[in-house]
This record gives structure tokens, C-alpha cells and sequence, in this order.
């Protein structure tokens, strides 16, 4: 793959000068490309004895603030070596006592891994301005409080001075209140019309992924067309500047959408959009999650009309277990292995070929329940095993008993891991599923069908009291009225 170049945006009659000052170092002319003046796309700007560093907008790399800095010819070749990932050189061009060093000297150490609250480096972590502590703190969780670093950003943004600068510290304020949703952050009614791209459609995006994973319900389904159609104009803005990777990254979320949407043949275009672009940077962990997703849409395809997916559904997620291994990613191998079951158990295939699905998908669920034990997560096993038991209701009538009770066994572990106080929503599913398989069991007299009727009851009783969902409500009624009649004819 081609080596990534520093974009320089600077004025034709000063381009052979700059020329002359890069082909001071060794081939690095070949790594450095010119673009006009009044180009969008550029890392470096050279206007008016200036160089402006453009913020890395596209999230490729941690986030740094770089003040403008006027012309000098040591401060801009570290910057070009900065821009090009050598550190090391750009620290060597630059002198201690430069205000520069400071800032470039702290992400250095915080790229190779290094503790930055060592007592060693606090005398040039002093020296940073509050922007980039703010970044830094920010983006290496080293924050106590959410609501504080909330408070810091909006501090900094008030007090920014470049434009740039403040819609980048917009930008990652966005991305604290996205990743610290259930906090419940809150950020002071901001007035600032944003221009210039790419940080209008950026800002813009923002809003849209807030507002989509802020969603609690379908009822708030109708903003999904808006929020798709920003989606689609980030992931083209990436595009036109070249930002691949970064429009690879966003078409997983638009097919993630339009999926929710059941827009299933535009979730294919668009994961099909980032898997292509995802090979050419050699990211099989991101090839294997976007290889999940892929499965899932024509999983859901399949379901919904098109059933001729289901095969192309399993080679995805096929595709996604060459790298989820069970040793080396437990729980992403898990995911997808139970993902497989629930596909297996829907396939539609002929008398003689179901018997076979119905025993990969039974050996899929027990992969996926054994790895989940290992991890200790409970949530996944309960949601495991609560779909396992529930396939089991549906398994062919051989040993239909045998079946039963191991549903039953297993609605009985998951209902275990889904206390009311914690998954009232899950826990009325699971006992809604509950009560229609203790329907099918066998009773061995009026005793034992007595006794599960009581059950029964008091689990009427008790999803009665965790929803006010009309349908679910209409469903326990349901059973309570055939409850009622099965006890009279006793």
C-alpha cells in the first residue's frame, strides 16, 4: 500500500522555497505533496509567515491541538516529521526550551505507552495549555469525573482561539457524551454556525450519532432517515479528502442503521462499501466486525423474505470466526457462534437436510454458552441461553421430552441471571417463553399439573407487575385465561 503523504496547502510563489527546505532531508520530498492554498484537504498550511496544523478531524491518530506557529524553519520540518509519525526526529529539530517541544515531547511519550503521570515528565506536562491536557486526560480515561471533564471542555471551548481548534474540542465533547451516555451529560446551548468544512459535516455527524444511540424506543424510529442522510454525507466528505479508513469506520455504523431500518439491500451496499475499503488496510480484528454485521443483514434478509441469504449469512459469519478464534477473541467467538445457532435453527431446507441444522445449532448454542462461563458473563450467557431454550420448543418431536426439560433447565439458568431489578424487560420475555413451554411439559398426574399450574400463576403475577407494555400485557392474559381453564377441567 502506498506510504500516506503530509499535505502541504501553500501559495504558488512560495512552493520552490518550501521545496528547497524539504529536499534538505533525505527522500523526504517523496513523502510530502503539495496541494493549492484554498485546498480543504491538507495537514500543513503556509500563508502569511504562519504554519497551521489542521486537527486530525478524521480521528485517525490520537488528538493533539497545535497552535499556529509562525514561520520558522526548524518548527516546520518537525512538524512535517511529526505529521509523518517520526517523533523522534521532530524532537531532535526542536530545542527543550521551544513551547512546541513541550506538547510534541508529551504525545511522544503517550504514543510509545509511556506513564505520563511520572513525577519526571509533570515539569513539561506543566507546560501544556489547557487544550490538549483537557485531549489528553480526555482520551486516556485518566478523568475522576465525567461531569468535571464535561465542565473542562466547555471551559476550553469558551476560551478558544481558533476556529479550528474550537470545533475539534467540540468534536471530542461530542465523543465524551456519546461514550458516557448513561451519565447523563449535559453541555450549555452553544451559538456557533460552523462554516468551513470538513468541520461542519463533522459537527454535524456528531449530533446524528448522539442523537442515534441516545434512542430508547421505536417510537423516536422516524428521525432514522435524517440521521442516515448525515451519515451518508460524512462518509462521502471522508471520501473526497481521502480518508478511507475513517469512511470505512462510519459505513459500519450507516449499515448498522439502515439494518435497524430493515433497509436491507442499501446495509449490504454499505458493508460491502467498508469491507472493501477495510482490506486495504490489512485490519483483520475490524474485516472480522464488519464480517459479523454482514452476517447479521442477510441473516435478517433471509427471515424476511429472501431466504436464498441464509447460506451467504453462515459464510459471513464463517468468514468472522477465522479471526474470532476461541482463544484469542472468547467473547467475539462467542457472539458470532450464537449468532450461527439462531441462524441454523431458522434455516429452510428439505425433511432430511433439518435434522443436520438442528444439530449445529445445538452444538453453536453450547459453544457459545461454554465460553461465556469461562468469562464470567453473565448477561451474554442469560441472553444464550434464554434464545437456546426457546430453539428448543421448535426442535423436531424425537426425544421431544428430552428437549423440553433441557428448555426448561435453561429458561430456569437464564431467568437466574436476569433479576427483576436489574433486566425487568429480558425477565418478562424469559418468563412469558417460560410460561409457553411449561404448557408442553408433561405432567405425570393431576398433582404434578396442579402444582406447575400455581406456578404458572404466580408468574402472571409477577409479569404483571414489571410491564405496562400493552402487547406483553394482552400475551400474559392470554395465558392467564388458559391457566384458568386447564384448572377447571382438573
Amino acid at each position: 500500500m502506498e506510504l500516506p503523504k503530509v499535505l502541504i496547502a501553500i501559495s504558488t510563489e512560495e512552493k520552490d522555497r518550501i521545496q528547497s527546505i524539504i529536499d534538505q532531508h533525505d527522500r523526504l520530498n517523496e513523502l510530502v505533496e503539495f496541494v493549492a492554498l484554498a485546498s480543504e484537504h491538507y495537514h500543513i498550511k503556509l500563508a502569511h509567515q504562519r504554519i497551521e496544523i489542521l486537527p486530525d478531524w478524521a480521528d485517525n491518530n490520537f488528538p493533539i491541538i497545535i497552535q499556529d506557529q509562525e514561520f520558522d524553519e526548524a518548527i516546520f520540518n518537525a512538524l512535517v516529521f511529526f505529521k509523518l509519525g517520526n517523533y523522534e526526529r521532530a524532537l531532535q529539530l526542536l530545542s527543550p526550551e521551544d513551547e512546541l517541544f513541550a506538547t510534541l515531547y508529551i504525545y511522544a511519550l503517550i504514543q510509545n505507552g509511556y506513564d505520563i503521570q511520572q513525577e519526571e515528565v509533570m515539569p513539561f506536562w506543566e507546560r501544556l495549555d489547557p487544550s490538549n491536557q483537557c485531549l489528553f486526560i480526555h482520551n486516556l480515561n485518566l478523568f475522576d469525573s465525567s461531569f468535571e471533564q464535561n465542565q473542562w471542555y466547555s471551559d476550553c471551548i469558551t476560551n478558544a482561539q481558533d476556529e479550528n481548534a474550537k470545533y475539534y474540542l467540540i468534536h471530542h465533547q461530542n465523543q465524551l457524551l456519546v461514550d458516557r451516555l448513561d451519565d447523563g451529560l449535559e453541555i450549555s446551548s452553544r451559538d456557533i454556525a460552523v462554516q468551513n468544512e470538513p468541520f461542519k459535516t463533522l459537527l454535524l455527524f456528531d449530533q446524528a450519532m448522539l442523537e442515534y444511540v441516545s434512542m430508547k424506543s421505536d417510537e423516536q424510529a422516524d428521525s432514522l432517515d435524517r440521521i442516515e442522510s448525515v451519515f451518508k454525507d460524512f462518509s462521502s466528505l471522508c471520501t473526497h479528502h481521502g480518508e478511507e479508513l475513517r469512511a470505512a469506520i462510519v459505513n459500519l455504523d450507516l449499515a448498522e442503521l439502515q439494518l435497524l431500518s430493515a433497509k436491507y439491500e442499501e446495509a449490504l451496499k454499505s458493508i460491502n462499501a467498508a469491507l472493501l475499503a477495510l482490506k486495504k488496510f490489512d485490519l483483520s480484528y475490524f474485516m472480522a466486525k464488519a464480517s459479523v454485521l454482514k452476517g447479521r443483514i442477510l441473516y435478517g434478509w433471509s427471515k424476511n423474505g429472501a431466504p436464498q441469504y441464509y447460506k451467504s449469512s453462515i459464510n459471513a459469519y464463517q468468514n468472522a470466526l477465522k479471526v474470532f478464534t476461541p482463544s484469542e477473541y472468547p467473547h467475539e467467538c462467542a457472539e458470532v457462534k450464537g449468532n450461527l445457532a439462531l441462524l441454523y435453527t431458522d434455516m429452510i431446507s428439505s425433511d432430511s437436510e433439518q435434522p443436520m441444522w438442528y444439530a449445529l445449532s445445538a452444538s453453536c448454542f453450547k459453544e457459545a454458552m461454554s465460553l461465556y462461563e469461562e468469562a464470567e458473563d453473565t448477561v451474554s450467557l442469560s441472553e444464550v441461553a434464554h434464545n437456546y431454550a426457546t430453539a428448543l420448543m421448535n426442535f423436531p418431536d424425537a426425544k421431544l421430552n428430552d428437549h423440553l426439560a433441557k428448555a426448561k433447565d435453561l429458561f430456569e439458568l437464564a431467568l437466574s441471571h436476569r433479576p427483576s431489578d436489574s433486566f425487568p424487560q429480558k425477565r418478562v420475555i424469559s418468563l412469558l417463553n417460560y410460561l409457553e413451554l411449561q404448557l408442553k411439559l408433561h405432567n405425570e398426574d393431576a398433582s404434578q399439573e396442579r402444582s406447575r399450574l400455581e406456578q404458572m400463576e404466580h408468574i402472571v403475577d409477577e409479569v404483571r407487575g414489571l410491564t405496562k407494555d400493552d402487547y406483553l400485557l394482552e400475551k400474559v392474559d392470554e395465558f392467564s385465561t388458559m391457566i384458568t381453564n386447564l384448572k377447571e377441567l382438573i
